[in-house]
């Protein structure tokens, strides 16, 4: 048997060599008889396994994807499932980039496995994406049906919201009427001026400098065209504002001026699990008449008898509530409550003062006959001042007589 100090000193050397040691991977320049399989680098339970899974169940031309079946002649092109794949796990990924999905194909072992070392170029990642939109809208369908038919949920309440995004078209793309007239009459001058340059040419030789003024009264009249197209889409839609570049966006917004051109997206969310089941891209400046459509077309898509939704202030609309109603759809939405909102219990509603429109007075549960004392005129509003002896609240309503009209106009209790 070793002596202590001799078995300290070699317990102690143990414990330096081990701390001085390092975990060593492969050699790279090792060669490897059998080199592993790519399948195996992919975890048994990793949420790829169930993209792939589901895409290769897909009918591909029910779907209407272009390419489903290979053509009989000519270069092969990718397959439309390798692709949708790829879209999908970069969706799941947050890589929307069609320049980074190309990147991950070389370097990501999920994507090497799920596209089986296929490497498509950018543009043909976005001309997959720009041809098949419609038919990707119906696999995005296709799966909240397979969510649902595996119980991945059950749907029985539904949460309902929109935001509004940014169109790519600029604030200065918005035309009226009054803007689109303007400007085909400067169009109509300057093509005016180039014919009398083309008249006055033609006793010349013809050079260039004709060529060029053919070609820019070429593109002058194409952007005529296309402004009559624009007038013409106003009122056959019965609109105020087209966005030029951009028919499906409006001018949206809760800021002061003008507003830029935007698109209000719905979403409709399954409460339990948080699975996206229904979406709509709409042009609605804001969500008061969504909230039936989203629901019909939640309860349509799920195959539902009945259905529960719910929804912020903003969905407060009565004609929706009761066509919901109809549906037999429960829709739970906080009443809109637009004037008063932040009073103190004991102060009136604007639902307790009743206006008579032939004396032009409210009728106050405390004061009886509230009467005008003066008007006020400003820039965007009209405000009239009602007065009583003891009125016992300060109350901004707006009079049932003038709620057609487009200027906002207040008349506002005082206390005296």
């Amino acid at each position: 048997m070793k002596p202590p100090e001799k078995q300290c000193n070699a317990v102690a050397f143990f414990f330096a060599g081990a701390v001085m040691a390092y975990v060593i991977g492969d050699d790279r320049d090792q060669a490897v008889l059998l080199p592993p399989v790519l399948d195996d680098y992919v975890d048994r339970a990793a949420p790829v396994r169930v993209v792939d899974a589901f895409v290769d169940d897909l009918d591909f031309s029910a779907l209407g994807f272009g390419r489903a079946a290979p053509a009989s002649t000519g270069r092969p092109g990718y397959d439309p499932r390798d692709l949708l794949k790829l879209y999908i796990y970069g969706y799941l990924n947050e890589v929307r980039s069609s320049r980074r999905l190309e990147r991950e194909c070389k370097r990501n072992v999920e994507v090497m496995w799920l596209v089986r070392r296929l490497a498509p170029d950018h543009k043909t990642i976005a001309d997959f994406r720009r041809d098949n939109g419609p038919a990707i809208v119906s696999t995005c369908r296709a799966f909240v049906l397979f969510c649902r038919d595996h119980g991945l949920f059950a749907a029985k309440l539904v949460s309902i919201d929109g935001a509004k995004f940014r169109a790519a078209a600029s604030q200065n793309r918005v035309l009226d009427q009054r803007r689109i007239a303007e400007e085909i009459a400067k169009i109509d001058t300057r093509v005016a001026r180039y014919l009398a340059e083309l008249d006055e040419g033609d006793a010349a030789d013809p050079g260039d400098g004709e060529e060029s003024v053919a070609g820019a009264l070429t593109a002058l009249k194409a952007r005529r065209a296309e402004l009559n197209r624009l007038a013409d889409y106003l009122e056959q839609d019965d609109r105020s504002l087209v966005v030029d570049g951009e028919l499906d966006a409006r001018p949206m917004g809760f800021r002061q001026g003008g507003k830029p051109p935007s698109y209000n997206i719905q979403i409709a969310v399954d409460a339990d699990t948080g699975i996206v089941v229904h979406h709509a891209v709409t042009d609605e400046v804001n969500d008061v008449r969504m909230l039936h459509p989203m629901s019909k077309a939640v309860m349509d898509l799920l195959n539902r008898d009945d259905l529960t939704v719910v929804a912020d202030t903003g969905y407060s609309n009565g004609n929706a509530a009761a066509a919901c109603e109809a549906d037999n759809i429960t829709a739970c939405v906080p009443v809109k409550r637009s004037v008063n909102n932040r009073s103190a219990s004991d102060k009136f509603a604007s639902t307790d003062f009743i206006y008579d429109a032939v004396l032009d007075s409210f009728t106050c549960p405390a004061a009886g006959h509230l009467l005008v004392l003066l008007g006020l005129t400003r820039t965007v509003s009209s405000i009239c001042r009602w007065i009583a002896g003891n009125a016992p609240s300060r109350l901004a309503v707006r009079p049932p007589n003038i709620a057609q009209s487009r200027a906002m106009y207040t008349k506002t209790l005082l206390t005296v």
